[in-house]
């Protein structure tokens, strides 16, 4: 059974695969065509889901509730898509989206699209741990997902993006609480780094998982094909470029969601 932690962390894996490079005055074309306004959707949705098990299992703690309409607001997709397109927009250059465009335009590129925005719904994840142990015995995809990972640099992006979240989270309470009860910077970083790195590596497994299920459909040959477009100077423009985007996005939701919650509690206080 994953922690609420982990299935966060999971949509935001997913949420990370499905990312595309948009651009400039054919951003909202791109972002239609590769996928990611799907992708957004099912993320809040999921993130949805996930506060709501969270207070089907603390029926007596009506605050979740509240906390629930919050962090759904606090993570609307008009809001995560404008801080996409902004970012992804100035970072990219006309010959840089053309060669991202070029694969995004193939055959396996739509393909992988239709299967990170399958995977990234509800029902995806539902069927990805119903096939877990399955997945896992195959070795051969085992190994390739590793230098997926290891390619993507997924585990440290992840840590970033998952620490500047909580943090952001943090920042916006304490930013929103009297003078004399904020946290200093210094508090906030120490406290989320005591906390990432076990939770990083509970995750590991969940990135592996992820991506056997994500790419399962692909023949070896295609799988490869894809991983060696990351090791290419785009591919590696184009990981970093939306990675960034998604760190923005994550960080700016999380203030949002931090703010909202100490405005209600000290609003309920008085």
């Amino acid at each position: 059974m994953l922690s609420r932690f982990t299935k966060v962390s999971l949509l935001l894996w997913m949420f990370m695969q499905a990312s595309v490079v948009f651009a400039q005055a054919s951003v909202e074309a791109l972002m239609e065509k590769s996928g990611i306004n799907e992708v957004i959707d099912n993320f809040q949705e999921l993130m949805a889901e996930s506060v709501s098990e969270a207070a089907a299992q603390d029926k007596g703690n009506e605050n979740l509730a509240v906390v629930e309409k919050l962090m759904v607001e606090s993570f609307q997709p008009a809001l995560m898509k404008a801080d996409f397109r902004e970012y992804l927009g100035l970072a990219l250059s006309e010959k840089e989206i053309s060669n991202i465009l070029t694969w995004l335009n193939t055959d396996l590129g739509q393909r992988i699209v239709a299967m990170e925005s399958e995977a990234s719904s509800s029902e995806g994840q539902q069927k990805m741990m119903a096939q877990a142990a399955e997945l896992m015995k195959n070795s051969k995809r085992v190994a390739m997902a590793e230098e997926y990972i290891k390619v993507t640099h997924t585990e440290e992006q992840m840590k970033i993006i998952m620490g500047n979240m909580q943090a952001g989270m943090m920042f916006g309470m304490s930013a929103s609480m009297p003078e004399d009860k904020r946290m200093s910077f210094d508090q906030i970083t120490k406290l989320v780094d005591s906390q990432l790195d076990p939770a990083m590596e509970q995750m590991k497994p969940v990135f592996l998982l992820s991506t056997i299920f994500s790419y399962q459909s692909l023949t070896d040959e295609e799988l490869q094909q894809y991983i060696d477009f990351y090791k290419t100077e785009n591919g590696q423009k184009y990981n970093a470029t939306t990675m960034a985007a998604f760190d923005l996005a994550m960080s700016k939701a999380g203030r949002r969601a931090g703010a909202a919650i100490a405005k209600a509690a000290l609003k309920k206080k008085s």
